[in-house]
């Protein structure tokens, strides 16, 4: 979820490929996402279950609790 106005416009997500399985949610965003946002935005990662994970949380971890519904 990123916290913008709604008509806000932001760069594409310029990624071809997924990020490895064992990529943390925190280098995930500073190094994929943030690059995008820019320092006046910022985003919440939300899983598959509704909640926030951790920073450290393994991206896998993540799609996985989609995959799962």
């Amino acid at each position: 979820m990123i916290r913008a106005r709604k008509n806000e416009e932001f760069e594409e997500y310029a990624y071809d490929r997924k990020a490895a399985s064992n990529t943390s949610m925190t280098d995930w965003y500073n190094n994929r996402l943030k690059p995008i946002l820019g320092d006046k935005y910022d985003a919440d990662i939300i899983d598959g279950y509704g909640n926030n994970p951790h920073g450290r949380t393994e991206f896998e971890k993540v799609r996985n609790s989609y995959a799962e519904k």
